[in-house]
């Protein structure tokens, strides 16, 4: 079960320990589905710089975010605004693009999943892994020291 701690990024307390480094990671994203509500783009699929994406899954993007994508990497540029007409099996769908272009069709289902900062490798006396939530701003697991 999750630790229900807020998460207040900031600059380190000299005044406390400053030989422990906190490196706070996202949890790693399980992976979501592209989705589009117009008829166009359920059959043909998306191929210029955007797809389609249920806004739930989006709200984890921000522009400068890693998309990884049928096997590929885009950075997201923008998120386009949520409007109430935009739905997909009653969940609204948010047109999310991209700085490079797609390099094949995307079809509907197609996974996708905000690649996140890895811990460091190896092991580090003064090192304090933080994992949160980034929707939740919450710490979702007990700290890992080294």
């Amino acid at each position: 079960s999750p630790i229900r701690a807020p998460l207040r990024p900031g600059k380190p307390d000299s005044r406390r320990n400053s030989k422990v480094k906190v490196e706070p990671c996202e949890i790693p994203d399980p992976g979501c589905k592209v989705a589009s509500f117009d008829r166009n783009f359920k059959q043909l699929g998306y191929s210029g710089n955007f797809v389609g994406m249920y806004a739930d899954s989006a709200a984890k993007l921000r522009p400068g975010s890693v998309v990884e994508l049928g096997g590929r990497r885009y950075t997201v540029e923008s998120l386009a605004a949520e409007t109430p007409e935009q739905k997909s099996s009653l969940r609204p769908v948010r047109y999310v693009y991209f700085t490079e272009g797609l390099q094949a069709t995307v079809r509907d289902g197609a996974v996708w999943r905000k690649v996140t900062k890895e811990p460091e490798e190896g092991h580090d006396d003064h090192r304090v892994v933080i994992w949160y939530d980034f929707n939740a701003q919450v710490v979702t697991e007990i700290p890992l020291f080294g």
